[in-house]
Order: C-alpha cells, then sequence, then structure tokens
C-alpha cells in the first residue's frame, strides 16, 4: 500500500471491505461459510515501481502470501509482471481507475478490482458536450493532468459530436497546498468565455479551488462541471456553507437503493461506525470474490484459482462486475448528477443516466497512444 495524504486511511477501508465481502451470503452460487484472511502489509511508500518490485518479492518470497494484493499503478505493473509469473501466485489488484486499461497490465495472474473513474469522465464529456453545445474549459493541476481522466473527458466530448476543448494546466509552483494561484485560470476565461468548466482537482485542492470559484465574478454565471471524486460526500460536508450549484458523475452512490448495495453500506457502516466510501466497496467487491477462492487458495491449487478469477463476476453492489482486465465488465450505469448545496441540506439530482459501455476500443486505444506520462503513483496517492 503506497501513501496517500488525501485518503490517509484508505488501506483501512480497503481490508474492512474484504473481510465484510469474505463474510458475505452469496456471490458466485456456492455457500460455504469462511474465516476472513490474515492481512500482511507492506508500505510501498509512492507507489514507484523499485519499491513496488521489492515489496512484491518479500510478500511472495519471504511472507509466501496466498494471493497478492494492494493499491496500484498500471504504470508500474511491468516491473512486477515477471516476478508474478514466475511465482505463478495469483494477485488481486486496486486501481481509481486514472488510467484505461492497456495490454501492458494483463498477466494470466493478475486481476483488478478498479473504480473505473475514466468511465464517468468520458459519460460527463459525453453529456456536456450534448448539454452545451459549445466549446468548454478543463482546469487541472499538472498532478492531475499526468493521467487519462482529462483525455476520458475530450474522449466524450468527440463521441457526442464536439470538435473542440480549451485544456488550462496550471504550472507547478503555482498548484501547491498552501496557495492555489487561479489568477491565469480567471484570465482565461475572460478572454474566451467558455459555455461551461470542468475542474479536475484532488485533496485540498479541490476545496481550495471551490472557495476560489465562489468568490469570483463567473460563479452561477458559468456552469461548473466536477470530477466524480471532488464530489464525494466527506468534501461535500466541507463546502455546503457555500451555496454550490455544479454538475458531476457518480458511478457509485452510498445511497442506492440496489438491496446488494444496501447490505453493504448497513454491514460496513455497523461495523466501522464510518460512512461507506468508495475504497471500502473496493474492497467488498474483491472480497466477494476471494470468499469463493479461498478453499483453492489455501489448497496452493494457483491455476484453479486463476481460472476462476479470469472468468468470475460478482452481483455485487454496484451491480454485475469481474476482474479480468481483457474482459473488463463496464459500469452498467452512470449517474450525472446536479448538487445543489447549502448550509441545511446536500440535495443530489439525478438528471442525466449514461450508460458506461459507450467507450469504443478504438478511443481506448487513442488514449493510449496520445498519452505520455511518466506518472508511476495511483491516483490521490500524493
Amino acid at each position: 500500500m503506497p501513501y496517500s495524504g488525501i485518503y490517509p486511511f484508505y488501506g483501512h477501508h480497503l481490508m474492512a471491505g474484504m473481510q465484510l465481502g469474505m463474510q458475505s451470503e452469496r456471490a458466485l452460487g456456492t455457500t460455504h461459510s469462511t474465516s476472513g484472511c490474515d492481512f500482511i502489509p507492506v508500505f510501498t511508500k509512492r507507489g514507484d515501481p523499485d519499491t513496488l518490485k521489492t515489496a512484491t518479492e518479500q510478500l511472495l518470497f519471504f511472507e509466501r502470501v496466498d494471493i497478492l494484493s494492494g493499491l496500484i499503478s498500471y504504470k508500474t505493473v511491468p516491473a512486477i509482471t515477471p516476478i508474478i509469473n514466475g511465482q505463478q501466485r495469483p494477485a488481486l489488484f486496486f486501481d481509481l481507475g486514472e488510467y484505461v486499461p492497456g495490454t501492458d497490465m494483463i498477466s494470466p495472474f493478475a486481476f483488478y478490482a478498479s473504480q473505473q473513474i475514466y468511465q464517468s469522465e468520458f459519460a460527463l464529456g459525453y453529456w456536456a458536450q450534448k448539454k452545451f453545445r459549445n466549446c468548454g474549459l478543463v482546469v487541472l493541476p499538472v498532478y492531475e493532468a499526468g493521467y487519462q481522466l482529462h483525455s476520458s473527458f475530450w474522449e466524450g466530448i468527440q463521441t457526442a459530436g464536439g470538435d473542440a476543448l480549451r485544456l488550462h494546466t496550471i504550472p507547478m509552483e503555482k498548484s501547491n497546498a498552501a496557495s492555489l494561484n487561479l489568477s491565469q485560470f480567471f484570465e482565461a476565461i475572460e478572454k474566451n468565455r467558455p459555455s461551461f468548466v470542468h475542474a479536475i482537482f484532488t485533496g485540498n485542492q479541490g476545496l481550495d479551488f471551490l472557495r476560489q470559484w465562489a468568490r469570483s465574478v463567473y460563479y452561477q454565471k458559468i456552469p461548473l462541471v466536477l470530477i466524480e471524486n471532488m464530489a464525494y460526500e466527506d468534501l461535500l460536508e466541507d463546502v455546503r456553507e457555500m451555496d454550490l450549484n455544479f454538475y458531476t458523475a457518480s458511478s457509485w452512490d452510498r445511497e442506492n437503493e440496489r438491496p446488494a448495495n444496501k447490505r453493504f453500506v448497513q454491514k460496513f457502516e455497523a461495523s466501522s461506525g464510518q460512512k461507506a466510501n468508495i475504497f471500502a466497496l473496493l474492497g467488498y467487491e474483491a472480497g466477494i470474490v476471494l470468499r469463493e477462492v479461498q478453499p483453492d487458495l489455501l489448497k496452493g491449487d494457483t491455476i484453479k484459482v486463476t481460472k476462476l478469477l479470469s472468468s468470475a463476476s460478482i452481483n455485487g453492489p454496484r451491480g454485475l462486475r469481474n476482474f479480468c482486465p481483457q474482459t473488463v465488465q463496464p459500469e452498467s450505469t452512470i449517474d450525472i448528477l446536479q448538487i445543489i448545496s447549502s448550509q441545511k441540506s446536500i440535495q443530489k439530482l439525478v438528471i442525466y443516466q449514461a450508460m458506461g459501455n459507450q467507450i469504443s476500443i478504438e478511443r481506448m486505444k487513442t488514449m493510449h497512444q496520445e498519452c505520455a506520462s511518466g506518472w508511476q503513483n495511483p491516483f490521490l496517492c500524493v
């Protein structure tokens, strides 16, 4: 697990979710019981390839774990793939979907539980083009620009018939946690007058952006569209006094009435005393499938485990999910929300539902070809 200053307890939530998932009542059609699992955590700093490789060797060669897991970036997978393949030990990794899955992350022993946030960015771009028609402006710092999030948004714009999108990247020296300088961004708005602004920030910078936006002359005059992680419930609580009105996408909602989701939320919140979040959800989904392969894992039947993980799908809180990158199951639907916050309440209105499988294989290939990034740490791990 690498370090995240934005969500420092994500690892605990992942593990708690996994334990709950392994104790869930139904996954792939079997009903055997399980006693959960033991975790052997290793700190991987910022998730760089060398540190990840060392951690992988420790867990596989010395600790002799049954299955390798953790939060990773697709950019670092090639560094550990030879080790995993050589040991023929299964791995089930987590990611937020900041990159589109590619061929360089494929191994017969590696599987992924992903938030697939690139899909919600694509859906946002598609909807924004249909809604606002004219050219918009994406604003993001250098860190967030190192991923394929804005690329996914742009692909959604093009799929909906758009042919233009402006991009404003805040220079590194002007984008730090202590002081977010948006002067050039506001100058760009004044010069070009976009039909909407799409903001991609993380953590405290996201809160700082929203505060400065609420004080600007463009507030309530130019529509604001936010990336999904800027509208998580814990962040909304910090900005409700600003009376914000914006749009965002939601690939998972804690309040979704799907029975499997209600069970997950109730179980997690009863056991932890905290609100369910995306990390607990990802761990829970992984735990459901691990519950089914645990007996074969303990027998050391790696071939059977990898076959099961290759073909397995679960009906979890987000609906049907699978874990094989070659046949990744897209989100069934992605909600486009209008969120109106006030001191008294936070209102979420579903104004559009996008299909999660709108993004084509050709456009995925385009994003890989056009994204030359050296960013190796997982999204939110800064």
